[in-house]
């Protein structure tokens, strides 16, 4: 699907910042009598890598385990901005 009216195509070599988010168990609570909650974001759990474009800070790359498949690296591949 190619760009719509007004839109422009733009191809661009980017250095991502790296960004890692490492799960952590939290303290006991009322509502989480075990203690430990896992981390979890679309799917994937425990440790997260994401790669984010420095100007626009949209993620371009998401790295992380799922369940059932295993390791993930997902890549952005377009964006529409408004």
């Amino acid at each position: 699907m190619g760009p719509g009216i007004g839109a422009v195509l733009l191809c661009v070599v980017l250095t991502p910042l790296p960004v890692a988010l490492r799960g952590q168990p939290s303290p006991a609570s009322a509502l989480d009598p075990e203690g430990e909650v896992d981390f979890d974001h679309m799917g994937m759990s425990g440790d997260a890598d994401y790669y984010i474009d420095p100007k626009t800070r949209i993620p371009v790359e998401m790295r992380g385990h799922v369940k059932l498949l295993g390791n993930l690296a997902t890549k952005l591949q377009r964006v529409v901005l408004n």
